[in-house]
């Protein structure tokens, strides 16, 4: 036996080249796929995209990886396995360091954001893993607001961990969209200051922009004959069925024209582009939530208030248009998709509409104080991520319930509720 245990080195070292050889083949393959999913997002991305960015033939990535589902598992695990472990006992401080962190490490906030939107999907494969981060992460900073309970600053220990998580989840989204508006980890510093009762001196966060009015501009539909009009309304709402299930990029003009019933020459002569028809869609989703927010002439902290009414009316009567909304800013905060200047200005009105609502309420003066724009972002983020957290667990986060907890304390800690103030003129449902 001993004398045959030479012979077996010359194919165990080869054994172990050819180990290195395919580890270093498949480091090459999750390294490009990650950066192509960043730069483009995950459902712009192709196989053969990531086997010609990592200097492979598309039969050897298939060798590797059965399908992209599974390479993006391998993206995950491996930014994932580069963030620093967090102590055993959670800290409250620690979210702001570990938002730091987050922040610092090249691609994450894209490529999680992103997922974030494509895995809230009853179809999707990484559905029970978001599932399951987000369950742990509010149980693990519900822990680190025991000492806050206990001190009598923080009533609801779940209740905050879930908006507290939302909240950044939210922000991150946005800060991918007006970077120069949104600093996550500074806010949330800010925030868990206030929580523990030592709030900073909030610095100025933004510029207010010209809009007004909460929305992007669009290209105007065609007015035509009342069958004309029916048909692009069909359209839209087929497109809005699709783009909320499978994403823009994953949805083709095709693939809509037969979910419609109709040819694909149907759907050019309407809208011209798949990108126009995109615009259209969100368009259309915002004047129809749009009246359910309250009304302009009711007093500013009363404005506020109706958010988590209409809200919870979104969630109950149209969740259709909440998954397109959480499936569309997740996957258009890559630059390049059509719809990423649309979020974008959405978000910089939004923020500028809010705030002027918030310093109405406080009786404060002209719109723009750094308290209120901070207001304002943080109740826009905290929206956009439970909305998030809503369709992964809706049994076990409201929406509604979760914003009315957040708009309540809010309008308790204002100088002053100002019924006699001006209402603010504003349109920024998420």
């Amino acid at each position: 036996m001993t004398e045959a245990t030479p012979s077996l080195a010359p194919a165990l070292r080869n054994g172990d080249r050819r180990a290195r050889a395919a580890a270093d083949t498949r480091r090459r393959i999750v390294e490009a796929a990650q950066k192509l999913f960043v730069q483009r997002g995950y459902q712009a991305v192709s196989l053969r995209d990531i086997a010609g960015e990592a200097g492979v033939a598309h039969p050897t990535v298939l060798r590797h990886y059965a399908n992209k589902s599974e390479l993006l598992e391998a993206v995950v695990t491996a930014v994932e396995g580069a963030l620093p472990v967090g102590p055993a006992t959670p800290r409250l401080d620690d979210i702001v360091a570990v938002a730091r962190n987050h922040a610092s490490t090249p691609g994450y906030t894209a490529l999680f954001s992103s997922l974030a939107g494509l895995a809230a999907n009853t179809q999707s494969p990484h559905l029970e893993r978001f599932r399951d981060r987000y369950a742990l992460a509010r149980t693990l900073t519900a822990q680190a607001l025991v000492p806050l309970r206990e001190a009598g600053t923080v009533a609801d220990t779940h209740g905050e961990a879930t908006r507290l998580n939302a909240a950044w989840d939210g922000l991150q989204i946005m800060s991918l969209y007006v970077p120069e508006m949104v600093d996550v980890a500074r806010e949330l510093a800010d925030r868990v200051a206030r929580l523990q009762g030592t709030p900073p001196e909030t610095v100025a966060l933004a510029r207010p922009s010209q809009r007004t009015d909460g929305i992007a501009p669009t290209p105007a539909l065609p007015t035509g004959y009342a069958s004309g009009r029916a048909q692009r309304e069909h359209l839209i709402e087929r497109a809005t069925d699709l783009f909320s299930r499978e994403g823009y990029h994953a949805t083709s003009l095709r693939d809509l024209a037969s979910f419609a019933g109709v040819s694909k020459t149907a759907v050019l002569h309407h809208f011209g582009s798949k990108e126009n028809l995109l615009l259209q869609v969100l368009q259309r989703r915002d004047e129809l939530v749009r009246g359910r927010y309250g009304n302009v002439d009711d007093a500013p902290a009363e404005q506020l208030r109706a958010l988590s009414a209409g809200a919870r009316a979104d969630a109950r009567d149209t969740p259709g248009l909440v998954r397109l909304y959480v499936r569309l800013s997740t996957e258009s905060a890559t630059p390049g998709h059509p719809a990423h200047d649309f979020f974008a200005e959405r978000y910089r009105s939004s923020i500028d509409a809010v705030a002027r609502l918030v310093d109405a309420a406080a009786g404060s003066g002209p719109s723009g104080t750094s308290r209120a724009r901070h207001e304002a972002i943080w109740l826009l983020a905290l929206w956009d991520g439970l909305q998030i957290q809503w369709l992964y667990d809706p049994a076990r986060v409201d929406i509604g319930d979760h914003l009315e907890a957040h708009i309540d304390a809010l309008c308790h800690t204002l100088p002053r509720q100002a019924d006699d103030t001006q209402p603010a003129t504003h349109d920024h449902a998420p």
